[in-house]
């Protein structure tokens, strides 16, 4: 049988992307999981609602780049666990604000430090200019590809 044309997986990018991506977030994942027992996706909605303060549900998966129904299940449960509130939106009744709860904002300050923690050690790693470069680089792509 005739050999197809090469294709070298490993320096394609969607792929060298997606594998790296994957092992950061599951060497990440031990800081939001291990005391708090989040998922990936919960920890991103936490942080999401630190950062911005009070948002719809379309505005998280706008701002996290996450399916919604990924987004719905994950409020879901953060709802339960008292981590986060719905709040009726007054201007769109057919939406709900989410916003941190007063145990939901004390576990995000309790995971801020290790995650900062985690960042400085990451660029040590790789070294501050090749880390800062990386960044550059991952915003271009990104850029590129934003609506």
């Amino acid at each position: 049988m005739k050999r197809s044309t090469p294709f070298k997986l490993d320096v394609f990018l969607p792929f060298k992307l997606n594998t790296t991506a994957d092992l950061i977030s599951r060497d990440f994942a031990e800081i939001y999981t291990s005391k708090h027992k989040l998922s990936r996706s919960q920890w991103r909605i936490l942080v999401t609602l630190n950062e911005h303060g009070q948002l719809t549900a379309k505005q998280v998966c706008d701002l996290t780049y996450m399916e919604k129904v990924m987004v719905s299940r994950a409020v879901k449960e953060l709802v339960r666990r008292k981590l986060v509130k719905r709040k009726l939106n007054k201007n769109d009744k057919r939406s709900m604000f989410l916003e941190l709860t007063v145990n939901g904002n004390k576990a995000i300050q309790q995971l801020i430090p290790a995650v900062k923690e985690w960042q400085t050690l990451t660029k040590k790693k790789l070294g501050a200019k090749n880390y800062n470069t990386l960044i550059q680089l991952l915003d271009a792509v990104k850029s590129r590809y934003d609506e």
